[in-house]
């Protein structure tokens, strides 16, 4: 089993934080939402001393590369090519790229990776730490800024050698935007797929001039809804888009919890391709009738034939899409589902 990949990030205790001012986390006065976000993300990370918005700078933005070779990763610079040519990238395998949410998920990057390794395939991280948690309204001056020092990195990439076809970009909230945003500076070259994992809602959603993930951002663009209409999207924005337990309305813990979900299930389809079966419906109601007719699979190995809004049911542990029975199947999770996770499972989530 591949060593877990260890980050270099600058956190500070939250019980030791000093008195919230004027700048620290100061993300939306009037929006319950990301307040409530906020305070539940204070629960499970570390977040980084937050220092004011005056400028951007391209140098800001890192990027590491993760190979089978380099497991522990290569820090690519900015102003040298990248440094791909002092490394084991091998352009002509798919290469993922990675990008985290609005409040970093160290978390996120790490399971990523570590599945990602396990099939030959390049990883690349990028990071905006100094940027992530500034004032909401600031964000989406920086995400064009960051976006347009992913197209380069990417540019740079079609340069020596890798087809767009094997250009995936994985965009995790606040990170699938950044993701569009990278793909129209690009334009008219393009990206092979983009993955919206829980992209987010809010003011994306009431404010269509924002620049934002959607179904033309890329050849094929598939999303996982996991907290629709709260820090998610209410958004139709992939050519296709899963919803795994919508009966519920998905919130079954907080905010924070489910929007993290998608990730989670994420990484687990990487490692078992079939076990998120989901079904072409209109609605959720109608899914619940028949669970039947087209299917397909949601997360790293979902077909691009299919297009539409596909229901499925998961667990909210792991392994969140079942368990393997004796006969080599996997069970069925749609008589699983609990809102209380198990305690015994509940330390792992």
């Amino acid at each position: 089993m591949l060593k877990f990949v260890i980050f270099s990030l600058l956190v500070v205790s939250i019980t030791g934080m000093p008195q919230k001012r004027e700048h620290d986390y100061d993300i939306s006065e009037n929006d319950s939402i990301l307040q409530e976000y906020l305070k539940e993300i204070k629960k499970h990370v570390k977040l980084p001393p937050q220092k004011h918005y005056e400028s951007f700078e391209p140098t800001d933005i890192k990027f590491h590369l993760y190979t089978s070779e380099i497991p522990k990763g290569l820090e690519l610079i900015f102003d040298r090519n990248f440094s791909l040519w002092n490394s084991s990238f091998d352009p002509k395998i798919e290469t993922v790229i990675l990008i985290h949410d609005y409040y970093s998920s160290e978390r996120m990057l790490v399971e990523m990776i570590s599945a990602y390794l396990m099939n030959n395939v390049n990883v690349i991280t990028v990071s905006y730490e100094r940027y992530a948690g500034i004032k909401f309204n600031k964000f989406f001056e920086v995400q064009k800024k960051i976006g347009k020092v992913v197209a380069e990195m990417i540019r740079y990439l079609y340069s020596i050698g890798v087809h767009p076809d094997t250009m995936h970009i994985i965009g995790q909230g606040t990170g699938a935007h950044i993701a569009a945003s990278a793909a129209n500076i690009l334009f008219p070259l393009q990206v092979g797929r983009i993955t919206g994992l829980d992209p987010t809602g809010l003011d994306y959603d009431q404010n269509k001039s924002l620049e934002q993930l959607n179904q033309n951002s890329s050849v094929f663009v598939d999303v996982i809804s996991t907290n629709s209409y709260e820090m998610g999207s209410g958004e139709h924005r992939g050519n296709i888009q899963f919803y795994p337990n919508v009966e519920t309305g998905q919130l079954r813990s907080n905010v924070y919890t489910d929007h993290m979900r998608a990730y989670q299930y994420f990484v687990e389809s990487i490692m078992k391709p079939y076990v998120f079966k989901a079904y072409k419906a209109k609605n959720h109601t109608a899914h619940l009738k028949s669970k039947s007719g087209i299917s397909d699979y949601m997360g790293h190995f979902v077909s691009r034939k299919n297009i539409g809004s596909f229901y499925l049911d998961a667990l909210n542990y792991p392994p969140y899409g079942g368990k393997l029975q004796d006969n080599g199947k996997m069970s069925s999770v749609e008589t699983k589902i609990h809102d209380k996770v198990p305690k015994e499972i509940e330390k792992h989530n």
